[in-house]
């Protein structure tokens, strides 16, 4: 077996499209690992193809993802999970980990990817009492929206977000803008990693590849862990 894609500039690795994963067991994991507000807490080390790869589930973007798989905005569905290295981020001197790697989740638009990301619906920048005042705003403005106020993030398309940026608008609006700059990028894209949906590759599965955890799982929160999947192990 081999990555299933590998981009490379000037005879250097660019990015790694590992391996597929089965979002729905990902995202359970991610659900179970992290009990409360703990962020970026725990590290997974998998190994693939001779690689160990250390990944978090358990940062604010992905607790995101795990709660909603489509855009709130345009209503884009997330439907391929895949483990993947972004090179120009390796550090100098790193012996464990080979590049910054991360599970990318992404929805299929005429034969190329979008990336799933986090909306901040109020800006992060905001001191909590205008922060209020802008969600009230927003909501007022869009007395429709399925957004779980429980919740400061919601899952959002990279062109959406983009569209939004800190903006209080209508979702009409950054629905609309987002469709224009989505269509014009998509079909310009060069960039093999969007290119290539590698939307036929099988899964793989996550405990087939776990090494360890960082800090280390206990053998019975890993029982507890795998019974919630109702993984057959």
């Amino acid at each position: 077996m081999k990555p299933l894609l590998v981009v490379s500039e000037k005879d250097k690795p660019v990015w790694t499209r590992w391996a597929r994963f089965d979002h729905n067991q990902i995202f359970s994991i991610s659900k179970n690992v992290s009990p409360g507000n703990a962020i970026r807490k725990n590290k997974f080390l998998l190994n693939l193809f001779g690689n160990k790869l250390g990944v978090y589930l358990d940062s604010s973007r992905f607790k995101t993802l795990s709660r909603r798989q489509n855009c709130y905005a345009c209503g884009l569905q997330g439907t391929h999970l895949f483990l993947e290295t972004n090179h120009s981020a390796n550090k100098e001197n790193s012996s464990i980990f080979y590049g910054a790697c991360a599970f990318n989740f992404y929805a299929i638009v005429d034969g190329r990817l979008v990336l799933m990301t986090e909306d901040h619906v109020a800006p992060q920048s905001l001191e909590k009492s205008k922060k209020s005042e802008f969600l009230e705003k927003f909501f007022e403005i869009n007395k429709e929206c399925d957004i779980d106020r429980n919740y400061e993030t919601c899952t959002m398309c990279i062109f959406c977000n983009a569209a939004k940026r800190n903006n209080c608008v209508d979702i009409s609006e950054i629905k609309k803008k987002s469709k224009e700059e989505r269509e014009k990028r998509l079909k310009d894209s060069a960039h093999e990693w969007i290119t290539n949906t590698s939307e036929s590759a099988e899964f793989v599965d996550f405990w087939s590849v776990f090494c360890e955890k960082l800090p280390n799982i206990d053998k019975k929160t890993e029982k507890m862990m795998r019974r919630k999947e109702l993984l057959s192990i």
